[in-house]
């Protein structure tokens, strides 16, 4: 061999692998594929991330899901009652009903101690006064006369029936 100036050999060096070293081994193989699987699913991962960022971002801002409310099941409302139906009013006054003041003008109806024109005056009954049948009838002077009742204070007393129209209590 030639000797290069400087007084030092160089030579090309050649590399050849040993017989049995340019091949992988098992374990390496198993190696090689496990690191690539896990780069595809490092990958893969992060693509499915990205798609879902950008589904969101193209789709708006989130809406707010309606949250379910609690309505009340509705109850039986309770049968109202029967309403009692008016009593009809008799054609004519009667002992045991109601009675109104009819048709005795400004002054009123004299309400008397006993039947008669001639009986003492207790008051004048005005207008549309309602009072009790209790007695009666009794015939003096030619008119019809019943005995009254005031259901307000209890004051008894007589008066003319061609005054008295039936009617429905205070």
């Amino acid at each position: 061999m030639p000797l290069a100036e400087g007084g030092s050999m160089h030579r090309p060096i050649r590399v050849r692998p040993r017989p049995g070293q340019g091949e992988l081994q098992a374990s390496e193989w198993l190696l090689f594929f496990g690191a690539l699987v896990a780069a595809l699913l490092i990958c893969g991962g992060g693509f499915w991330q990205l798609q879902r960022s950008l589904a969101g971002a193209l789709s708006g801002p989130p809406t707010a899901t309606p949250r379910p409310t609690w309505t009340p099941s509705p109850r039986p409302s309770p049968t109202p009652p029967e309403p009692t139906p008016t009593p009809t009013l008799p054609a004519s006054v009667q002992v045991g009903i109601f009675v109104k003041v009819t048709g005795a003008g400004e002054q009123g109806l004299s309400f008397r101690r006993a039947p008669g024109l001639q009986a003492e005056r207790i008051r004048f009954l005005p207008e549309g006064t309602i009072m009790r049948v209790i007695g009666g009838p009794e015939e003096a002077d030619g008119l019809t006369w019943w005995q009254l009742e005031d259901p307000q204070t209890g004051e008894q007393g007589w008066a003319a029936g061609a005054y008295l129209s039936p009617s429905y209590g205070p």
